[in-house]
């Protein structure tokens, strides 16, 4: 798990995002558009998990 040193949830949201950019195939057409808009919905996938985990005293 990783560590959270009080960092703002979009900050880490983002990181995680640019961090899964290289590890995830995603399948259909690579053009900058499609790219963009599954990328804009992982991290807001992932934004909504952290703020929810953050809410619940998952992270101290």
């Amino acid at each position: 798990m990783a560590e959270y040193h009080d960092e703002s949830p979009v900050i880490v949201a983002k990181e995680i995002t640019l961090a899964s950019m290289e590890k995830l195939q995603m399948p259909g057409s690579r053009t900058p558009e499609v790219m963009g808009e599954l990328y804009g919905k992982l991290y807001k996938t992932i934004l909504k998990h952290i703020r929810e985990a953050v809410q619940e005293g998952k992270y101290d």
